[in-house]
């Protein structure tokens, strides 16, 4: 029987990728159009990320709440659009500032939702297929960036941009409507716990995992470690605070069903019950050794593409002159290589684990890095594709692996919230940092962003060279305790 192609995922990622992927330009837009200084622009761009830090996981809360996931996205997303379109306006900066803040509390959770939407559908036999319905977001950006760019430069207006992001998201909107799951209540069941350390030694049964059937091949990559976890005393301990983490829902049940509690009682234990539950299946999430490592390791990732994402464009248009069509050529190259990257995630998975996933991507962001420092040396835009075409790679392996760790981390009834959370730290706290350097550095140096790149580039090897020296040294205790660098 051939595998399913699941077409409506790709046409979802397609076009929601597409409208925010647009936005590159935004930075532009406000210096040209708006005649913003980067300061003023740095704080606009900072907005979006950090009401998605604080928003997003009380959105996805909520979504999670009414078990309407698919409802919650149609009618957030609607007004988001709704707002939008008053920018032609021109409002001063702080209606501009309260605006982008309103739109992104309603636009930011569909991202996260719509990636719990898609691991619902898939199920826990295809969930490996994950990587290969957001490669479709991967192609979106590349071919819808380049082509608002050569409609700037047509039509010689940066307002092309807002109309194409409100195009593609009416488009998502529509294909929306055809997603048969509406609730992950309607989706799959939890399985199993994802593990991740920072240190050999994790069991690769609580490693992020596959299904049963090719647990062999991630045996086959951590089997030493394997064997020396199994000797530690932590398993047993890590294993009791993971059941803790996931309540039955019986006591619900018992509490809703007492006939010796009167009705206003048994509503107060059933809400107190239901309160508890929730405490203590997020409170992993948050509190976790090994989860909150993996947050500091997705935030300075995320912090220096934010630095990147916000400004590099505004240097390359200002300083070095390139046209809105190279800015626009420029995205595609950037996203070009996580197609491939999505597309084998599941075969990289396997060979590596999650946590290699993690690690090779920051490696790959120290090379990115480096290479814009050398721009000015080189004195030609062109130069950029290259470092661009690393983003793709570094993203392509970076997102899969974190999403598939925080899928499978979570309890069965915070799957939505797990994906806010993770895009709370990457796309909130990390993104709304790197803008604010990047806007603060620009006015600061006059232009001068090369240097920050540089800082970044070395920030990120002393964070990975930490990492390595502290598996080095604590191998041995690994046996007994779990080592996470402080």
């Amino acid at each position: 029987m051939p595998e399913p192609t699941f077409i409506l995922p790709k046409i979802l990622y397609f076009s929601l990728t597409s409208a925010g992927c647009i936005l590159s330009f935004l930075s532009v837009y406000l210096s040209q159009v708006l005649a913003m200084p980067a300061t003023q622009i740095g704080v606009i761009l900072a907005t979006t990320p950090l009401v998605l830090m604080i928003g997003n996981p009380f959105a996805t809360a909520l979504a999670d709440r009414l078990g309407a996931h698919k409802y919650f996205v149609a009618a957030t997303l609607t007004g988001a659009i709704g707002l939008t379109l008053l920018i032609f306006l021109r409002p001063p900066f702080p209606l501009l500032l309260a605006g982008t803040a309103l739109v992104a509390l309603l636009r930011n959770p569909s991202y996260p939702i719509l990636d719990a939407l898609v691991l619902a559908m898939l199920g826990d036999k295809h969930k490996d297929e994950y990587g290969r319905q957001r490669l479709w977001g991967s192609i979106a950006c590349g071919v819808s960036t380049a082509f608002i760019g050569w409609l700037i430069d047509w039509m010689g207006n940066l307002e092309a941009m807002i109309w194409g992001h409100v195009g593609f998201l009416a488009v998502f909107l529509v294909a929306l409507n055809w997603l048969p799951v509406s609730s992950l209540r309607e989706g799959r069941e939890h399985d199993e716990e994802a593990y991740f350390s920072p240190i050999p030694g994790e069991d690769p049964d609580r490693h992020p995992v596959l299904p049963s059937e090719e647990d062999g091949a991630l045996k086959g990559a951590d089997e030493e470690e394997d064997e020396l976890f199994k000797q530690s005393s932590i398993e047993q301990s890590d294993l009791g605070d993971a059941e803790e983490g996931i309540q039955p829902t019986s006591p619900l049940i018992e509490d809703a069903s007492n006939t010796s509690l009167s009705p206003i009682s048994s509503r107060k234990s059933s809400a107190s019950a239901q309160i508890s539950v929730f405490t203590s299946n997020v409170r992993p999430l948050l509190t976790d050794p090994a989860v909150l490592f993996f947050y500091s390791l997705i935030y300075i990732m995320g912090t220096s593409v934010a630095v990147v994402d916000s400004f590099l464009y505004l240097f390359l248009s200002n300083q070095m002159g390139a046209s809105n069509t190279f800015l626009g050529i420029v995205k595609f190259f950037q996203v070009g290589m996580e197609i491939p990257c999505f597309y084998f995630s599941k075969q990289i998975m396997r060979k590596i684990g999650v946590r290699n996933m993690l690690l090779l991507a920051q490696v790959i962001l120290v090379i990115r890095l480096c290479g814009y420092g050398l721009l000015p040396a080189v004195g030609s835009v062109w130069f950029a594709l290259p470092s661009e075409s690393l983003h793709g790679v570094y993203y392509g392996i970076m997102w899969a692996g974190a999403v598939r760790f925080m899928d499978d981390r979570a309890p069965p009834a915070l799957k939505a919230t797990a994906q806010g959370v993770l895009s709370a730290v990457y796309g909130g706290l990390a993104q709304a940092s790197g803008a604010l350097i990047g806007g603060w550095w620009w006015d600061k140096l006059e232009g001068r962003i090369i240097p920050l790149f540089w800082g970044l580039a070395v920030a990120n090897g002393a964070y990975f060279g930490l990492f390595a020296l502290c598996r080095t040294r604590h191998t041995e205790s690994s046996r007994n305790r779990l080592v996470v660098p402080s």
